[in-house]
């Protein structure tokens, strides 16, 4: 038996199938099922390694939950990491607590670890983290695909007070690691209102720069940095001056060159102030979301969208929100205007950016919650693929 011309052999290591059945298959697979296939036999395997590279255009409704349940003495205990995916708003109308939280984690972690903590952001699949236990704390970068973690080196300050953001240069395959803090906890300085970024690279088996692997300062910024996003080798940081409450300043770093340009300022309006503001990939943009507090009316919500570095947009206005709202993480957009939220890490609304209409799914204080979209595999072995040596 043939297919399009080609031996029956390469078929059933399941090469050269058409890309519709390819993604039909894939289509049915959750991204934590894919390390357990691999080993389920050579064909598998081969198909799995073959194809990895459809999941960004068949997969691109996965993403990774973090839960943790919260105690009255602030220890997060019962971690649980889940893939999930979905692919219309028939999800509307299911108990999202007990269709994933509920369940057995897909992911595990070596060691013993109560608590684990991932950045709303991803770079390529990869997920910056946090494992606690007791009084040890370790950040670095993990791999979903290979069960892989990656611990940074420390830095001068506790890694609480700084901001990170993982980015890809897609010309020389390298990842860098950005953080941001404010200069007052490194001089004292109350009154120096700006921020200091330092880089991380990873070193090449065949390069010596003992520059390399660890933190170099990169540059000193006149404002408060609040978070970052990357998007196609460059990573966005939104920040605020002290004199300027209402207006936001994005500055793009471009992950290859490390040069940093002053990409827009966002205008709120003058009669509104932000009581928090954040920046997320999302929907194959960059996203600004702000919470209103107005001097005259309701709280609301403001939605921005990056069209270009130098250009964004208002998106859409959520007004009328609850006075206990304090933060908004988009998930996942659907054609019919449906958005799925996550409101305080805490629980999740559905808002529809055509109608207005805001719907909480479930409400439980009783956890945290962090979630980040995974649209590439990596099957690699992690310190490899981070210094570009391997896709």
């Amino acid at each position: 038996m043939e297919s399009r011309g080609l031996p029956m052999e390469n078929m059933k290591l399941g090469r050269g199938l058409p890309q519709h059945i390819v993604r039909e298959i894939l289509r049915w697979v959750v991204i934590s099922n894919f390390p357990n296939l691999r080993v389920v036999s050579k064909t598998w395997n081969l198909f799995i390694l073959d194809y990895a590279h459809e999941f960004s255009s068949t997969n691109a409704n996965a993403f990774l939950l973090s839960t943790c349940d919260r105690t009255p003495n602030n220890k997060d205990l019962n971690h649980k990491m889940h893939c999930i995916r979905f692919d219309t708003t028939a999800h509307l109308d299911f108990d999202l607590e007990s269709e994933w939280t509920t369940k057995s984690p897909s992911l595990s972690f070596d060691g013993d670890w109560p608590f684990i903590s991932l950045v709303d952001n991803s770079c390529n699949g990869l997920v910056f983290i946090c494992k606690c236990a007791f009084f040890t704390r370790c950040d670095g970068i993990f791999n979903p695909m290979t069960n892989e973690f990656f611990q940074i080196p420390r830095g001068e300050l506790d890694g609480d007070i700084y901001s990170y953001e993982l980015g890809f240069s897609p010309t020389t395959k390298q990842y860098k690691l950005f953080r941001v803090t404010d200069s007052f906890f490194l001089d004292g300085d109350a009154d120096n209102n700006s921020s200091i970024m330092d880089v991380l690279t990873f070193t090449r088996r065949s390069e010596t720069n003992h520059n390399h692997s660890q933190w170099r300062r990169l540059h000193s910024l006149p404002l408060r940095i609040h978070n970052g996003a990357y998007l196609n080798g460059v990573i966005y940081w939104i920040g605020t001056k002290e004199d300027k409450e209402n207006e936001y300043i994005i500055y793009a770093v471009n992950v290859e060159t490390e040069l940093i340009e002053l990409s827009f300022i966002l205008d709120l309006g003058s009669c509104s102030t932000s009581s928090h503001a954040s920046l997320k990939q999302f929907n194959s943009s960059v996203y600004a979301t702000f919470f209103i507090n107005p001097k005259t009316y309701n709280s609301s919500i403001q939605v921005w969208r990056m069209q270009e570095k130098d250009l964004w947009i208002r998106e859409f206005v959520i007004v009328d929100i609850p006075i206990n709202w304090s933060s908004l993480t988009l998930i996942k957009a659907f054609e019919d205007g449906e958005i799925l939220c996550m409101i305080n890490l805490d629980f999740f609304c559905w808002y529809n950016s055509f109608t207005g209409r805001k719907k909480i799914v479930t409400k439980n204080q009783k956890k945290d919650r962090r979630v980040c979209q995974i649209e590439y595999l990596n099957f690699g072995l992690l310190q490899n693929i981070l210094a570009g040596e391997e896709t």
